[in-house]
């Protein structure tokens, strides 16, 4: 064989040699770096968790309801009389006063019989002075006679006449008292009945329908108009058994209506129906709600949010981050990078907070989220979540 030949297959010989090396040799080197970089073979790998700072604060348990927001007042409008509409003095929309005319029905046959039962009151107050004027006379009469009589002058039959013409005159008298009361009655039913045709609002609010129009003939089976009272608004609805309890006249509430306002805002239990719905465990509660701006209306939905309960200061930890083990639940904070367990007592718990209770020291890490083998002792390494 020529030694050019010879060369080449010795080169070959010493290429798969070196390959082999590597790859037989190499894991292993590698393994030993990695061993020297963990500390060595046997050193207990760390399980890897997350932390966060357990802090004091304010838990409330919260009960939320849905409802339409209503007006607190609402009063349909019914004429007193049968009549013709003459005019309409209020618009859709329009603001009124307890008190404000509406609308005048036509009361032309009553304003007659007002001027009826003024004349006739008239001729009774005519007829009352002269039946008085007349008393006094006879009355005076009869007194002198009276001293007459005494003195002889005149007979018993005389007085007995003069007694008689005194209580003729009285019964006329009182007569005519009795035609000025039936007159003033008379008169008095007459008003009303004019007053009638005058349409006020008994309540203030917002004229929220129209109903009749100038022509149309006003009759007592169908309102004229409709009135809202806007503010204050109110939210019914119902709370379950197990909670009205918790409630209570007065209480201030929390209020979301996203259709007017980004923000929430507060209203107060106004009223609490000692009685459930019928068929139901369910109880009526009314929620009153000022409208100051007028930015809500009937009609909106709200969410009504109820404080049943509320601790303040409190140790409070994320849901996540209890364990419970035999009936019992625990906490794992970090002591010098290893899990340390601590049995605690959980009170209120509300919006993934818990309040907890034990012989924990808040000043270290709480882990938030531990997996459920996680042992007592067992090498960890941190990751803060705790971001300012």
């Amino acid at each position: 064989m020529p030694v050019k030949n010879i060369a080449r297959v010795i080169v070959a010989g010493l290429a798969i040699m070196a390959g082999l090396f590597v790859y037989f040799y190499e894991p292993n080197i590698d393994n030993a770096n990695l061993n020297q970089e963990t500390g060595g073979e046997n050193e207990e790998p760390a399980t890897r968790v997350s932390t966060d700072n357990l802090a004091k604060g304010t838990l409330a348990e919260e009960l939320t309801r849905g409802s339409e927001l209503a007006s607190w007042r609402q009063a349909e409008i019914y004429p007193e009389i049968t009549a013709e509409v003459i005019e309409v003095f209020i618009s859709t929309g329009d603001k009124v006063e307890e008190g404000d005319l509406l609308a005048r029905l036509d009361g032309g046959d009553y304003r007659h019989e007002v001027r009826a039962a003024e004349s006739s009151l008239q001729s009774a107050q005519t007829q009352y002075r002269e039946a008085e004027i007349a008393y006094e006379r006879v009355r005076d009469e009869f007194a002198n006679m009276r001293e007459l009589f005494k003195a002889e002058t005149v007979s018993r039959q005389e007085l007995l006449e003069m007694r008689a013409q005194v209580e003729r005159a009285y019964e006329r008298l009182k007569g005519a008292e009795s035609m000025i009361e039936q007159s003033r009655t008379q008169l008095s039913a007459a008003q009303r009945m004019l007053d009638r045709t005058e349409v006020n609002t008994p309540i203030s609010g917002t004229i929220s329908a129209v109903v009749m129009e100038r022509g149309d003939m006003a009759t007592t089976q169908a309102p004229l108009a409709v009135v809202d009272q806007l503010d204050p608004l109110k939210a019914e609805l119902t709370v379950d058994e197990r909670h009205i309890n918790e409630l209570k006249v007065g209480q201030e509430v929390e209020i979301v209506v996203s259709a007017a306002w980004e923000e929430s805002f507060s209203g107060e239990i106004y009223e609490i129906y000692p009685t459930a719905v019928e068929g139901t465990r369910s109880f009526p509660v009314t929620v009153k709600i000022d409208n100051h701006e007028a930015d809500l209306r009937p009609g909106m939905y709200a969410e009504v949010i109820f404080t049943l309960a509320e601790v303040e200061e409190a140790w409070l930890s994320p849901q996540e981050a209890l364990v419970s083990r035999n009936g019992e639940d625990y906490l794992f904070f970090v002591e010098n990078g290893h899990a340390a367990q601590y049995r605690v007592e959980k009170g209120m718990s509300s919006q993934g907070k818990v309040e907890v209770f034990g012989d924990f020291d808040p000043e270290q890490e709480l882990i938030t989220d531990p997996p459920a083998d996680l042992d007592d002792g067992e090498k960890v390494r941190t990751e803060d979540l705790n971001v300012d």
